[in-house]
């Protein structure tokens, strides 16, 4: 009986113990709730505060007639970057703007950026074209990826849609090895991609297939010349306001190939038409008057082939240049120029 009793007692102190331990779980947990319910109710303050600004703001954009927040477009597209855009800006239309700031790194366009960015100026696209510089002062690829990453940031501030990142444009002048830029390029290619930004590659359209630079694209072995700034903006998806479009097409030929074109036609005479029966030995001016006689008046026929219009990209007659079947401009196998075929060489 003793030792029954004791079983109890024993039992009765347990559970004593157990509701001591569960009533001091309560007090913590009626501590959290407090806890829980004070912030519950700093959070509904917040929220009843925040919905009355949320309905002011409401009232003043209902009752504003315009609003004065959101700038215009200043133009549809920015092409900004160093002296490498000077010869490309003579060819666009006035609804691109170009910015030109010759000797320009990209630190100094980002702080422009920047200045256009604080002035809440927006542009429809902006086009970066900068980096040359930067590969003479500075000879890690990685770094000028890293400051062109920090550009990119300011111009998605004043871009309403899209940016495009210019490639480095190759150069003849021996200042940068061509290697270099290609490792610069590879940089710029992979952080447009991880950007999900355009990336213009101008390698295959400014040098050839052996990786040397198609020369009379540049006028000085670093800048665009005319030609040379017509492909680049073809190539980056800007139209070209042509030069001087009443005057015969004739191409800009740099002194090396004049003095080798020379050499080629010394001997030729000069008012020498083509097309004139060499197996008879009619004079240049009877063919020309017999060709006059079987040609209606007021048509190009009647022209020196050197005086006709001709197609700004292929130099044939009989169609205009933007009506040319070909995209880009022909390249001579004679002379190695852009603009004109073969069999039209001696005219240029």
């Amino acid at each position: 009986m003793t030792g029954r009793i004791s079983e109890i007692h024993d039992t009765n102190q347990e559970m004593l113990q157990a509701l001591s331990r569960k009533m001091a779980e309560c007090q913590e947990l009626q501590i959290t709730n407090n806890s829980l319910q004070h912030q519950l109710g700093e959070l509904q303050a917040k929220h009843e505060s925040l919905q009355a600004d949320h309905e002011t703001a409401k009232d003043k954009i209902a009752t504003s007639s315009t609003c004065t927040d959101i700038p215009p477009l200043r133009s549809q597209c920015l092409l900004i970057g160093s002296s490498i855009v000077s010869g490309p800006k003579e060819f666009v239309p006035d609804e691109v703007e170009v910015q030109c700031f010759p000797g320009a790194n990209i630190k100094r366009i980002q702080g422009v950026v920047d200045k256009l960015s604080e002035n809440k100026t927006k542009y429809g696209k902006v086009i970066l074209q900068v980096g040359t510089i930067d590969c003479i002062s500075n000879k890690d690829p990685e770094d000028i990826g890293r400051q062109f990453k920090d550009l990119i940031v300011k111009a998605k501030t004043i871009s309403e849609s899209k940016i495009t990142i210019s490639s480095i444009l190759p150069r003849s002048d021996g200042q940068v090895p061509g290697s270099f830029i290609n490792e610069v390029n590879d940089v710029l290619s992979d952080l447009a991609k991880s950007e999900d930004l355009e990336f213009m590659d101008h390698s295959s359209n400014f040098c050839y297939k052996d990786g040397s630079v198609v020369e009379n694209l540049l006028r000085d072995g670093l800048h665009l010349s005319d030609m040379g700034s017509k492909r680049y903006l073809d190539n980056i998806g800007l139209p070209v306001i042509e030069k001087d479009n009443d005057k015969p097409y004739k191409l800009v030929v740099p002194k090396a190939v004049q003095k080798k074109q020379q050499k080629k036609d010394k001997g030729k005479t000069s008012n020498k038409v083509p097309g004139a029966n060499r197996n008879t030995g009619s004079t240049d001016s009877n063919n020309e008057v017999g060709r006059k006689k079987v040609t209606p008046k007021g048509t190009d026929q009647n022209k020196h082939p050197s005086t006709q219009k001709r197609c700004n990209k292929c130099a044939e007659t009989g169609h205009k240049t933007k009506d040319c079947r070909h995209t880009i401009k022909v390249t001579c196998h004679s002379c190695n120029e852009l603009g004109h075929k073969n069999k039209f060489c001696e005219f240029f």
